[in-house]
């Protein structure tokens, strides 16, 4: 089923070459199979949308939750896959085109095996080979638009999944204002002084991160172990990261066009469920990272560094979770290179390490980090090494998974390869 989205409580979506000032209607209609599904002129979700929550620091303080005000740490799984896939979602730079398939495609490695995502919108009618054409290269006009707002909207999927699943077929249910909530931003008040709401711009920002994600299929190729005797040499799961199963919404009614009385549809949530090749592996062994909301409220355009940082550190924090070795020393290369995906140029050390250490800086000043401080400090900047300590109440939660017993880096999938098979026999 398409994922079509109306934004709730609004006249319409400004046309750009209209003069008048006149509301263009984003209307939904049924297609030939009964299915709600939109039709392009009236909305595309391939166009670039700016995210009006990440406007700059002077704008943005009356709309964004201050930073003084204390939340709980939020769950999201830790497996490779899920990692590999909230990187590459709000990447541009890693789709492109291959030979065997006519959708963008990333690729990224996990523990004995390799994963690939495809944006292919899911559609449930034939298409014609001009269609499909059409269909492909909004695609990857989209791919470019990607960014850091997809992993916050990712994040929220999976947190709001989690916090009430109790089996893999649970199904969640969001508000589409929850995406805006959760990610800091303040309802704004209406002409009165009250009932306000988020405006067009905030809600299509985040529906149209939802909608790239709903579009993703993920391939996981996993490869049999020296000891797993009883597994096949090579095995394939393919699934979507999140499916929507269930929308809600309400009608609207318009002097201008009576026609989409019965046919138009605000949709205001929806539910979901977690995609196979991600609810496996929380089925085998529950694999969560602790991550700081302050990650989700941080400005996608302004404060990236802090984003992907807070990330890479929850994430490098619940792989060391097993042993209590937090304070291990990390180089500095490497954090600017998979934490932040930057490219090392020779010429800009400086401004590289002055905004690195605003970054740090903010981090601490958030309680996102509780401690840093440089490790070894020969030869370039780039060499040396940064301790950076988590926050009491992740090394709390996290204290009993280093008095079990250290297991070996294969069990984790081996367990999920089973728990795949095992799944799949009473299908």
């Amino acid at each position: 089923m398409a994922f079509g989205c109306v934004l709730a409580g609004a006249e319409g979506i400004q046309d750009p070459k209209c003069q008048t000032g006149i509301m263009k209607r984003s209307r939904l209609r049924p297609n030939n199979n009964g299915v709600l599904d939109f039709g392009d002129d009236f909305f595309d979700f391939s166009q670039p949308v700016s995210d009006t929550s990440s406007a700059p620091d002077k704008s943005r303080r009356s709309d964004a939750v201050p930073a003084s005000v204390d939340l709980p740490l939020i769950r999201v799984a830790s497996s490779e896959v899920y990692e590999g896939f909230r990187k590459v979602i709000s990447n541009p730079n890693t789709f492109g085109r291959v030979a065997d398939s006519n959708w963008p495609v990333a690729g990224y490695g996990v523990s004995d095996g390799d994963a690939r995502v495809e944006l292919r919108p899911q559609r449930d009618e034939p298409l014609l080979a001009e269609e499909l054409d059409q269909i492909a290269q909004r695609m990857f006009e989209q791919s470019k638009t990607l960014s850091d707002i997809e992993a916050d909207v990712c994040d929220i999927l999976m947190s709001r999944w989690l916090r009430d699943a109790k089996d893999p077929d649970h199904r969640a249910f969001i508000q589409v204002d929850d995406l805006c909530r959760e990610r800091g931003l303040r309802p704004k008040l209406g002409g009165q002084g009250h009932r306000g709401g988020y405006s067009p711009g905030q809600r299509l920002a985040h529906l149209k991160a939802a909608q790239t994600i709903f579009d993703s299929w993920i391939t996981l190729i996993f490869r049999r172990r020296a000891g797993d005797r009883h597994l096949p040499t090579k095995g394939v799961l393919e699934s979507r990261p999140f499916i929507v199963t269930d929308r809600a919404g309400s009608h609207r009614f318009s002097w201008r066009d009576p026609s989409c009385h019965h046919d138009c549809i605000d949709v205001t949530s929806f539910k979901y469920v977690v995609g196979e090749v991600f609810g496996a592996y929380l089925l085998a062994n529950r694999q969560e990272t602790l991550l700081s909301p302050k990650a989700l409220r941080y400005s996608a355009k302004t404060e990236t560094w802090e984003k992907r940082l807070a990330r890479y550190f929850s994430h490098l924090w619940r792989c060391r979770a097993h042993n209590g070795q937090f304070s291990n020393p990390i180089k500095v290369s490497t954090v600017l290179t998979e934490g932040l995906r930057l490219t090392l140029e020779s010429r800009r050390l400086a401004s590289t390490r002055e905004r690195f250490g605003k970054a740090i800086r903010t981090l601490k000043r958030d309680e996102v980090i509780s401690e840093w401080r440089w490790g070894r400090q020969e030869e370039k900047w780039p060499e040396w090494t940064i301790i950076v300590e988590p926050p009491a109440e992740i090394r709390r939660q996290y204290s009993h998974l280093a008095r079990l017993q250290v297991l070996k880096r294969g069990c984790c999938d081996s367990g999920f390869v089973r728990v795949v098979r095992k799944r799949h026999a009473r299908i």
